[in-house]
C-alpha cells in the first residue's frame, strides 16, 4: 500500500512539470534595409557617344550625341567637338574633323544634341585597324563636375589601297588585321594616271581688328578662292582659328565657324568673315603693347585644297583700353 501511494505521488509531480512546459515561439526577424539615395549632380556634365560612321567617296561622316547629364543649362556657343584618327597602337594618324557649336543654342539639363562631323580618308587604308576618337569641349570652355566622360571611341575601316611608293617604318605601322600571304600574280601593264582633278585654294587677302563702342574688339577678314575649282561648302562650313602665339601657349584663342550650306565660292570670289574676341580674353593683354594676331582658315584641313600651306594671315594688333 505504501509503495502504491509513492507511485501515485510521482505520477502527479510529473504531470505538473509537463503542464508548465510551453513550446518555444520563434518571432519573425525584421530586416533593416539601407536605402542609398542618388546624389544630384550640382553643375554641368557633358558626355558624348558616337552613334555611327558612314563612308562615301573618300569622306567619312561621324554621327554623335552630346548629352548634358548635369542639372544646369549649358551654352554651346564655345563648346568644341574635335575628332582624331588613331591606329591600333594608339598612334595619331590624321585629324578627324572638328567644329565649334557656335550656332546651336543651349543644352538644358538632361537634354541631348545630335550632330555630325566630316573628315577625309587621308592615311586610312584597307586591312588595318583604326579607331576614331571624338572629344567634346576640348578647350574646357565649360566647367564640369566630371571631365572624364567627354571622349568617345568608335572603330573605323579604311577603303583605299596603301600607296606602294610610300615607305613606312615597321614600328610606325598600325596593327594588321589577319595578314594573309597573297598568291604570286603577274603585275598588270602600267596604266597612265588620270589627270589631276582641279581643286579650290583658300587664302586670306586682308584683315583688321577694330575696337567697338562697347569696348569689344571685332575681327574682320576677307577670304578668297584662288584655286581652279569651286569650293563647295559642306555641313561643317569653313572653320578658322584666331590667336596670339606666346611661346608654347596662345592668347585670345578664338574659333570662328562660317557656315552657309549649299553655297559655292567660285574661283576668284571672296567672302568676308566677322567675329568678336571675348572681352575676358582681351583683358589678359597689356594695353598699348604690340601683338601679332594670327588667323588660320580651315585650320584642321578638312577641306581639300591645291595648297594647304597658305591659310595663315597676320594682323599687327595694339589694344588700347
Amino acid at each position: 500500500m505504501r509503495q502504491l501511494l509513492i507511485l501515485i505521488a510521482c505520477l502527479a509531480i510529473a504531470a505538473s512539470c509537463l503542464a508548465q512546459i510551453r513550446p518555444v515561439q520563434t518571432k519573425p526577424v525584421t530586416a533593416t534595409t539601407n536605402v542609398i539615395k542618388n546624389v544630384a549632380i550640382n553643375g554641368a556634365d557633358l558626355s558624348v557617344t558616337i552613334t555611327g560612321i558612314t563612308y562615301k567617296e573618300g569622306n567619312y561622316t561621324i554621327s554623335y550625341t552630346l548629352r548634358n547629364n548635369g542639372n544646369v543649362t549649358v551654352d554651346l556657343q564655345n563648346v568644341t567637338m574635335q575628332g582624331n584618327i588613331y591606329d591600333a597602337n594608339g598612334k595619331y594618324v590624321s585629324p578627324g574633323g572638328g567644329m565649334v557649336l557656335k550656332y546651336d543654342g543651349v543644352l538644358n539639363a538632361g537634354q541631348e544634341f545630335k550632330g555630325s562631323l566630316g573628315c577625309t580618308d587621308k592615311n586610312v587604308y584597307k586591312n588595318w585597324n583604326y579607331k576614331y576618337v571624338l572629344k567634346a569641349d576640348e578647350t574646357n570652355a565649360i566647367a564640369e563636375v566630371n571631365e572624364n566622360n567627354n571622349t568617345a571611341e568608335y572603330p573605323i575601316v579604311g577603303y583605299k589601297d596603301a600607296m606602294a611608293n610610300v615607305s613606312v617604318a615597321t614600328s610606325e605601322r598600325p596593327q594588321k588585321i589577319s595578314p594573309v600571304t597573297p598568291p604570286v600574280q603577274t603585275p598588270p601593264p602600267p596604266v597612265a594616271p588620270p589627270p589631276a582633278k582641279p581643286l579650290p585654294d583658300l587664302v586670306i587677302t586682308s584683315g583688321s581688328i577694330t575696337k567697338k563702342p562697347d569696348n569689344t574688339f571685332e575681327v574682320q577678314y576677307t577670304m578668297k578662292n584662288i584655286g581652279a575649282a569651286d569650293l563647295e561648302i559642306g555641313i561643317n562650313g569653313i572653320r578658322s582659328n584666331g590667336r596670339i602665339p606666346d611661346g608654347t601657349i596662345s592668347k585670345c584663342n578664338t574659333y570662328h565657324f562660317s557656315n552657309f550650306p549649299g553655297k559655292v565660292l567660285k574661283p576668284g570670289e571672296t567672302y568676308i568673315n566677322i567675329y568678336t574676341i571675348a572681352p575676358n580674353l582681351i583683358a589678359m593683354l597689356n594695353s598699348g603693347q604690340q601683338y601679332e594676331y594670327w588667323i588660320t582658315i580651315d585650320y584642321i584641313k578638312d577641306i581639300k585644297e591645291s595648297n594647304e600651306n597658305n591659310n595663315d594671315f597676320k594682323i599687327n594688333f595694339r589694344p588700347i583700353f
